[in-house]
């Protein structure tokens, strides 16, 4: 999470701003703004943050620790 919200926001607003003014100029701030919230990434960070305090079924956090558990060998196959 703090990749997310340190570096990651950095280079992010950083690689927004170089696309902007390469493709059409000068975004506004308000451009650069609207295109960072709309991204992917972060609207995945918002929803993770608001869904902290729910509780999830026995079943479901089991099926989550699964899929993480293949996190690490899917990563060393990536690269």
């Amino acid at each position: 999470m703090i990749d997310q919200l340190g570096s990651f926001m950095v280079l992010l607003t950083l690689w927004i701003t170089v696309a902007g003014i390469y493709s059409s100029g000068h975004p506004s701030l308000l451009e650069i703004f609207k295109r960072i919230a709309s991204s992917p990434p972060i609207i995945s960070l918002v929803v993770a943050l608001i869904l902290i305090p729910v509780e999830y079924a026995d079943w479901f956090i089991a099926l989550l620790k699964r899929l993480g558990d293949t996190l690490a060998p899917l990563a060393l196959l990536s690269v």
